[in-house]
């Protein structure tokens, strides 16, 4: 579809016997409802529904909402039927695993499928020396939703780009308020990345929260003014849903300038602190606003005078590209998958060509959240590998004083624009 699409029936999700059995469909189904279970008219509901001796329905718990596959693979941890001596004895060994950074991701997933019965033993990770271990058991315990990892997550999110993901998307997954704090102390980080993402993470937990909620402006997009401490910034999406938002409520223009939004729409200056917003159409009459330099009044203009989304983004662009837009200016700047993490510090990181099984480097495994996936993106569209120490935002207010390099982007309409890399 042009344009992409999104659709609104949802997929069945479910798990397959390899080999059909209906006792053994029978226990999956139990062992899943004991587990996971929701409320529907005040009555109790198991998430599991046995359809065949092979096919076990599965519905989707709503704190797993954004991170689907993660969900999949606590219910494949859980145990079908187990004596109290034999769950002791199995948490003590997932608990020395835990422990272990080589077994640390799976064990906890498995801690995280005990539910309750797992939380004092991913406790005790928190409490690791090895970075990797706190990480892993702070998610768990993020999804079981434990204050107590709120923190750490926050402080990983922000300082290791390789933990970003995962962090983010598990503060958004609970329902505490130190999960809320963590994620809104974020949105005044350095890295771009980080800011964005605990945006996203922010809305995901709770659209309807003020501090987020913004306002469908003009029926065209998605519109946020963040009242933030960090430094100004803009951020537009070409992805997911046709999205603005501003980091900062008082950015500002800087005159002289005179850029275009769309074919029909200019705009140019009037005086230092005011600007001209008009519009020109064949067999139309001319109309004109006059607003002051605040971004937020020129974008209002922009849609008042017809303008859509991609014009919006066309003006922003012009403008940071003519100098007159000095906020960072970001496109999908979102919390990536797959980076690298060095458990031991080093001067300088491998170069990328060095293999990443090497001693004291590891590739993060766990599945990236839906939450940050690109969708509606082709293969070229991604952005190139980095090396971590690119990745960690210390160096992303460095990122405008580079020679600017400009690549097309498709917006929702499939009109063409720029963007700066």
């Amino acid at each position: 579809m042009l344009g992409a699409g999104v659709s609104l029936t949802s997929r069945e999700l479910g798990l397959v016997l390899k080999d059909p059995n209906i006792l053994i469909s029978s226990q999956i189904g139990m062992a899943v409802n004991r587990r996971f279970h929701t409320f529907s008219g005040g009555l109790k509901q198991g998430m599991a529904k046995p359809k065949t001796d092979e096919y076990i329905e599965l519905k989707l718990h709503a704190r797993y909402k954004d991170n689907i596959e993660r969900y999949v693979r606590v219910v494949r941890g859980l145990p079908l039927h187990e004596t109290p001596k034999q769950q002791q004895a199995r948490v003590q060994l997932l608990e020395r695993q835990l422990l272990d950074p080589i077994t640390s991701a799976t064990a906890a997933i498995r801690l995280e499928a005990l539910g309750k019965d797992g939380v004092d033993s991913l406790r005790k990770g928190l409490a690791a020396n090895e970075e990797e271990v706190r990480f892993y058991s702070a998610e768990a315990l993020a999804y079981l939703d434990q204050t107590e990892a709120a923190p750490l997550l926050g402080k990983l999110a922000r300082d290791v780009p390789a933990f970003r993901a995962y962090a983010l998307a598990a503060l958004s997954a609970m329902d505490d308020y130190a999960g809320y704090e963590a994620l809104r102390d974020l949105l005044s980080a350095t890295s771009a990345e980080t800011r964005y993402g605990a945006f996203r993470a922010l809305w995901a937990m709770n659209s309807h929260d003020m501090l987020v909620r913004g306002e469908n402006l003009g029926d065209q997009f998605s519109y946020h003014v963040l009242q933030t401490s960090g430094p100004p910034m803009i951020h537009v999406t070409r992805s997911y849903r046709p999205e603005l938002v501003l980091f900062g409520a008082d950015q500002r223009l800087r005159n002289p300038l005179s850029i275009e939004a769309g074919g029909e729409i200019m705009i140019n200056t009037l005086d230092e602190n005011r600007v001209t917003v008009s519009r020109f159409s064949i067999n139309e009459p001319d109309q004109k606003r006059v607003v002051s330099t605040k971004i937020d009044e020129v974008v209002r203009a922009i849609v008042e005078l017809g303008g859509t989304y991609p014009d919006v983004v066309q003006a922003l662009q012009a403008a940071k590209s003519g100098g007159a837009l000095t906020s960072r200016f970001e496109v999908d700047a979102l919390p990536k998958g797959g980076r690298t993490y060095y458990r031991k510090p080093a001067e300088e990181p491998p170069d990328e060509e060095e293999s990443a099984n090497a001693q004291g480097e590891i590739v993060v495994g766990n599945p990236l959240p839906d939450l940050f996936s690109r969708r509606g993106y082709d293969e070229k569209d991604k952005a190139p590998k980095k090396k971590a120490a690119d990745d960690d935002g210390s160096d992303d207010e460095k990122a405008d004083d580079k020679p600017e390099k400009r690549q097309p982007i498709r917006s929702f309409l499939g009109k063409m624009v720029s963007r700066e890399d």
